[in-house]
């Protein structure tokens, strides 16, 4: 049996639980049921538990109940991707653990059964450099207000979630990199912003780059007005995200939103 070809296993896979191959793996391994529009775990072997940092039995709990909204949100994208293409799927999360910044690869396979619809999870760890990017304990001294950044830099998903942010981003809204991924940019705005900054990313997902005065909620929970640069990521001919950088508005400066 190979985790490599998980769509291969035998039907009654799902009655098995735990099978020594995906019991013991090192992986996270976990079996979602999607049933009235909702993913409820129905396996997770002590590897996935041990990620998710669980203390209770995962069978019956959805993604809502075990995830925050933003994060919650995040993965549904993808297990409905998996599920409407009834394709494999494949996408990179951040976690922090042990004071690091870790990375996986998260593998979802459609599994169509004579009772249900199932999606098997495999999640792996490995080795980035995007703890370089974002480590939140190599940060500037906060009392040192000269040594504050006035802009800082990040790159979203076409669907507006974070994909990763520079560790410069504390110094602008108050929330360290890897507090974003994962996040929508649309939770960081007030409602009467949302609007027209999503008209703004719609001309940057059409090829276009385009500068912008908005307010952003900061961490602290009040509204600040920066200035937003965004631009398409275009890999091999298509956009494939959206490069941005915040910028404190300094007290003279205009900008034409």
């Amino acid at each position: 049996m190979s985790l490599n070809h998980p769509n291969r296993f035998p039907d009654n896979i799902l009655y098995r639980f735990p099978s020594s191959t995906l019991h013991n793996s090192k992986d996270g391994v976990f079996v979602l049921e999607l049933l009235d529009h909702q993913f409820i775990y129905k396996y997770a072997n002590p590897a996935g538990v041990d990620l998710l940092n669980l203390t209770e039995n995962v069978e019956g709990k959805t993604i809502d109940d075990l995830f925050p909204p933003f994060e919650a949100a995040f993965l549904k994208k993808y297990y409905y991707m998996t599920a409407s293409t009834n394709q494999i799927t494949t996408f990179n999360s951040y976690k922090r653990s042990h004071q690091r910044i870790g990375t996986y690869e998260t593998e979802l396979t459609p599994i169509k059964h004579s009772d249900g619809f199932y999606i098997l999870t495999i999640i792996r760890s490995h080795s980035t450099n995007f703890e370089q990017f974002t480590n939140p304990l190599i940060l500037k001294n906060p009392t040192n207000l000269n040594e504050q950044k006035t802009s800082a830099e990040y790159q979203l998903d076409c669907d507006g979630y974070f994909l990763k942010a520079n560790r410069e981003v504390e110094d602008i809204i108050g929330y360290l990199p890897f507090e974003l991924v994962g996040t929508n940019f649309s939770q960081l705005l007030p409602f009467n912003e949302l609007f027209k900054v999503k008209q703004y990313f719609q001309q940057v997902l059409e090829g276009q780059s385009v500068q912008f005065k908005t307010e952003l909620v900061h961490k602290n929970g009040q509204l600040v007005t920066f200035k937003l640069s965004l631009k398409p990521d275009i890999k091999n001919g298509k956009i494939k995200g959206v490069t941005g950088k915040v910028e404190k508005m300094l007290k003279r400066e205009v900008v034409t939103s």
